[in-house]
């Protein structure tokens, strides 16, 4: 993996982007700034080192560390001045940095609470809470300074609700969930007219990033994207076996883990586990689970963007050292790779 990480921050928890950098440029614009990456990592060659979040441009140049102190789970979303709300959790809880004024807010204090999401406004945030034994994993929601949380969902007994996104430039949450005919879900942010998104889409077990029109998903597993509206097969079918993706891989000198070693979300393989769409739909940034080609090492977590347009696949963070934990769900994911909008 990488060995030259320059750092953005001496804070604790608070992202300091705006100091000047040696060149002349803000350390804001090139830590973070439109068509960038951020994912969370251990910036270490421990696997059990606590994870950070970093930044990256997509063609693996400009790494920076962006946070000092336990970071994972990150989401992002531009504000109506300029700058950026970074949510991201840890074991004290979720909380949401604001870069333009350098300040961060709890959402919650309680651990395990985390896969937070902005609306479009960047005025909200969803997220699911850490759950409990017998009484299963809800969706809530808040205004983006901490105040009016309220239980999106309703779960109860042994299942749960998951991985929310929302609708871009609507009002309604997009999550998993086990209660119900499929597992693909939508909501209104008020918690009304909760629906299930019908087959093939619907049975998606997985993070489901959305396009930003709002009018597909992805399942990262399989590499395909739905129909919000109706579960259809939408635009991305199977990358895994219609690109030379696969290849491309091997080419790096890795393959997929086997369903038969670590079994992935849903069954589906360890490549990939979360993704993201760049905002303008060509590319895709997700993390995988992956291993020595030749040895069949697992090698760790790895931080991969494809180029749809080109058939491209290039590597841009890791691999770093796997410790074979997994969160609820099959979710190995934390390190949750975002585009910068």
């Amino acid at each position: 993996m990488k060995t030259l990480i320059r750092f953005a921050t001496l804070g604790v928890l608070v992202l300091t982007l705006n100091a000047c950098a040696s060149n002349g440029s803000s350390t804001s614009s090139l830590a973070v700034s439109s068509g960038k990456i951020i994912f969370a990592a251990h910036g270490s060659s421990d696997p059990d080192a606590e994870l950070h979040l970093f930044s990256c441009d997509a063609d693996d140049s400009n790494l920076f560390q962006l946070t000092s102190a336990e970071a994972e789970t990150p989401d992002i979303e531009q504000t109506t001045d300029s700058g950026w709300k970074i949510a991201y959790s840890n074991s004290e809880g979720l909380f949401v940095t604001d870069t333009q004024s350098n300040s961060t807010v709890t959402i919650s204090t309680q651990p395990g609470d985390t896969r937070a999401d902005f609306n479009s406004a960047a005025n909200q945030i969803v997220y699911q809470d850490a759950g409990s034994e017998g009484s299963g994993i809800n969706l809530w929601i808040a205004d983006i300074d901490g105040t009016n949380k309220t239980q999106l969902s309703s779960i109860s007994g042994e299942n749960n609700a998951e991985w929310p996104y929302f609708i871009p430039s609507e009002d309604r949450v997009l999550f998993f969930s086990t209660s119900g005919d499929t597992t693909v879900h939508l909501i209104n942010s008020d918690g009304t007219n909760e629906t299930s998104i019908p087959a093939p889409g619907g049975q998606s077990v997985s993070h489901m990033a959305v396009n930003s029109d709002g009018s597909e998903f992805l399942s990262p597993q399989n590499l395909t994207s739905y129909s919000v509206a109706n579960g259809a097969t939408g635009n991305i079918n199977i990358l895994k076996s219609t690109t030379t993706l696969l290849t491309q891989l091997n080419e790096l000198g890795y393959e997929e883990v086997p369903i038969g070693i670590v079994e992935g979300q849903g069954a589906q393989g360890t490549f990939a586990l979360s993704a993201d769409w760049s905002r303008d739909g060509s590319q895709l940034v997700f993390d995988a689970l992956i291993q020595d080609k030749d040895s069949d090492e697992i090698m760790g977590i790895a931080i991969f963007v494809y180029d749809m347009d080109s058939d491209r696949l290039s590597l841009i963070y890791g691999p770093e050292p796997f410790n074979g934990n997994r969160t609820n769900n099959y979710n190995y994911s934390s390190y949750t790779p975002k585009w910068v909008p």
